[in-house]
């Protein structure tokens, strides 16, 4: 089966192999476990959290819009979001993945926050 998750792992698995990184390596740096990043390239694991992909970014020193960047399936998904939203993706594609993690957080930890107000 062909998946967004199958893509974005090629990609990983692609970037980890040209800088001579091997799948345990990738796991102890990105603090995730070597199982895991198996899955990930393989396009078995059905789950892929966006602060794992930001952490793996950061330990490839890449982008995660290098991990979608033969990705038209996911293009397709980002243009039938919100136009707010679509902005959103495209403002942080263009930042390095520390900046990513930063504001990923930040935002995390405001959506969790408003959820509990409008309980």
């Amino acid at each position: 089966m062909y998946s967004k998750n199958f893509e974005i792992g090629r990609q990983i698995k692609k970037e980890r192999e040209e800088k001579q990184i091997t799948q345990e390596q990738l796991a102890e740096l990105s603090d995730l476990s070597p199982n895991y990043i198996s899955k990930m390239e393989n396009g078995t694991y059905t789950n892929i959290g966006s602060k794992h992909l930001i952490d793996i970014c950061n330990v490839l020193n890449i982008t995660m819009g290098d991990l979608f960047q033969d990705n038209s399936n996911e293009q397709q998904r980002v243009n039938e979001l919100p136009l707010n939203v679509q902005k959103l993706i495209a403002s942080l594609i263009q930042l390095k993945p520390q900046k990513q993690r930063k504001i990923v957080d930040t935002i995390q930890l405001l959506v969790e926050r408003l959820i509990n107000v409008i309980k």
